[in-house]
């Protein structure tokens, strides 16, 4: 399942998220960028999926992002190295 979003659209990842989760992919592979990630991945979680039963592999996730994201929105959840400090915080789990 391919899903375009316009940039910074956050009726649209809303609905991207319901219909990843109507479709329970084995994973996702995320290329939104900037204010679409952060409401991309509270409204993933909002849907009740964990990092566990589906990862989703994100391409463009800044450290600042993830600090409007929330750590517990995006737990476990793999993405580029540039958020690596925000991952060292304890509640991070240790396998990313």
């Amino acid at each position: 399942m391919e899903r375009n979003t316009p940039r910074s659209v956050t009726r649209n990842t809303a609905r991207s998220s319901e219909k990843i989760a109507e479709a329970k992919p084995d994973a996702v592979f995320n290329t939104l960028n900037g204010d679409s990630n952060i409401a991309f991945f509270k409204q993933l979680k909002s849907t009740g999926i964990t990092a566990e039963q589906m990862p989703v592999m994100s391409v463009s996730v800044a450290e600042e992002e993830v600090k409007g994201i929330g750590v517990d929105n995006i737990a476990g959840q793999r993405g580029p190295p540039d958020i690596s400090p925000a991952a060292s915080s304890s509640r991070w789990p240790a396998r990313w």
